[in-house]
């Protein structure tokens, strides 16, 4: 099973590396990288799942010093991503007036759109 922190773990002598969060999990070993999005109920992309990809880049990069191969693949059977998480925009903007709560909604969108 996945640790919270990350589990590293010398297996036969090769290194392997394991990521759990709440939005997605990764394992990586021999150059593989196995990252998996697991946000119900469509892997939607809002400010949890966007903290924890820049956690895994920032993790890839102390692990993978060599040449390394990235699988991305989605824990929900039905759907890969389905994008940004338009509820999310939605619950943040709601309290505001219509002309800010646009602004908000294209700011928060082109963030989104940045990864």
């Amino acid at each position: 099973m996945y640790d919270a922190k990350g589990v590293r773990e010398a297996a036969s002598g090769n290194s392997h590396e394991k990521f759990c969060r709440k939005t997605l999990r990764w394992e990586w070993r021999e150059g593989v990288i196995e990252l998996t999005l697991d946000h119900e109920p469509a892997n939607e992309i809002g400010t949890s799942m966007l903290a924890e990809l820049e956690q895994f880049v920032h993790c890839i990069r102390r692990v993978c010093l060599g040449d390394s191969v990235c699988i991305i693949s989605s824990a929900r059977k039905s759907v890969f991503s389905a994008g940004a998480d338009l509820r999310e925009l939605y619950r943040g903007a709601a309290p505001l007036p219509e002309k800010e709560r646009l602004q908000v909604f294209v700011i928060s969108w082109n963030a989104s759109m940045q990864y």
